[in-house]
């Protein structure tokens, strides 16, 4: 696997392409194409591009129009335009809105054209590192706050442990770029439930009938729940997806493609289709049933998000053990809800079980004096080898 970092240069004139692979083949790799539209063929076929570089004045589309359409679908990729005097007033325009990293004229001395590379390079490292230390931290803490409100309450809040894997498989499935904005919505979709009074979580735990007043609060909890997220720095598309997480939407089109509030909105849909899709399956629902049901409200749920919901895997790789509590372990599947003597809820059907949580059934085992309650679990299914394997009986 070639470990270079990958740039494209894009410019109508094929000897300025063979000096730029002639100079730099050896430090990058790097890819070609002789107008925008070209370009982004490439982008499509071999990106994405750490750096792309682009002449201004080409065939069907000009250089400041195909960094801008570059910028739309791959904002993380460095943009430099390369221009001649006559277009100085176009290339200015393009960094004003936003398009380019840098400009340079034509023509340049490669020693200068060397340096731009590097110093744009350097500058997709460096966002690089802070998108992996913002993905690192904000998930860390984020899914250190589902795991005390899980433990606050549990029927209510364990269930977002679920909730993020059928979100994660939506994101895979439809190639969505920063896929962790979609995984934190989905964790704190519920998160304005903590403005609840216990009685009223307790009775939406329980299944019982809310009255007028109480489905109005219920309506709110979205709407709460994005006024805390987008207080914290950065959030601010995760705090719509949360707010729209009961609407409708339309689009049409690639959804991996979507920006900005389209984004939000996409996001908000599926963190509705899948807390439905949980509502589902914790009703008694197996996969097929609920995916089947949720196509017959194509009104209500986006053919496209269930059709690749209905991809999920089924747990086909795990197998059932009913385990005393002792012997859980992290990474086990609750099979049933895990209850106390006096059957308060301690986990939810569908948790996966953390480091904290297995902490937390330990205290709870050690107290109970060993008890020999056990818990329905799944687990990986064991891999046979061939020596495992069963012989056929001999003729």
């Amino acid at each position: 696997m070639n470990s270079l970092e990958k740039i494209l240069v894009v410019d109508d004139a094929e000897n300025i392409l063979h000096s730029f692979k002639r100079q730099f083949r050896k430090k990058y790799q790097v890819f070609t194409a002789m107008d925008g539209v070209e370009g982004l063929e490439q982008i499509e076929q071999n990106g994405p591009f750490a750096l792309i570089v682009s002449d201004m004045k080409m065939p069907r589309m000009n250089g400041a129009e195909f960094l801008g359409r570059v910028r739309e679908q791959y904002p993380n990729t460095v943009r430099i335009l390369l221009t001649g005097q006559a277009d100085m007033q176009s290339a200015i325009e393009a960094v004003n809105r936003g398009q380019i990293f840098r400009f340079m004229t034509k023509p340049s001395a490669m020693d200068d054209i060397a340096h731009a590379l590097e110093a744009g390079l350097e500058h997709h490292r460096l966002q690089r590192m802070e998108r992996e230390l913002l993905d690192k931290t904000l998930k860390g803490t984020i899914a250190l706050l589902v795991e005390m409100l899980s433990q606050i309450n549990p029927a209510l809040f364990s269930h977002g442990v679920r909730v993020k894997r059928y979100i994660r498989h939506l994101a895979d499935a439809m190639e969505l770029s920063q896929r962790w904005e979609f995984e934190i919505a989905a964790m704190l979709s519920e998160l304005g439930a903590v403005a609840l009074e216990d009685s009223l979580l307790n009775k939406i735990a329980n299944g019982e009938i809310l009255n007028s007043e109480e489905k109005q609060l219920m309506m709110a909890v979205p709407h709460q729940g994005a006024l805390l997220i987008e207080k914290v720095p950065r959030l601010s598309r995760v705090a719509r997806m949360v707010r729209y997480q009961k609407d409708n939407i339309s689009f049409s089109g690639d959804a991996g493609k979507l920006t900005g509030d389209d984004r939000a909105l996409l996001g908000g849909h599926m963190i509705k289709v899948v807390l439905e899709y949980d509502r589902l399956l914790a009703n008694g629902c197996c996969h097929a049933e609920a995916i089947a049901w949720l196509e017959r409200k194509e009104e209500e749920y986006h053919p496209e998000v269930v059709r690749h919901l209905a991809t999920l895997s089924c747990n086909d790789d795990l197998v059932t053990k009913l385990l005393p509590l002792g012997q859980l372990a992290v990474g086990m599947v609750l099979d049933q809800d895990l209850l106390k003597n006096d059957s308060s809820l301690i986990l939810a059907k569908g948790y996966e079980i953390s480091e904290a949580m297995l902490l937390r059934i330990q205290i709870y085992t050690y107290n109970q004096q060993g008890g020999d309650q056990r818990v329905r679990v799944l687990v990986p299914a064991p891999v046979e080898t061939p020596e495992e394997q069963t012989e056929p009986a001999a003729s």
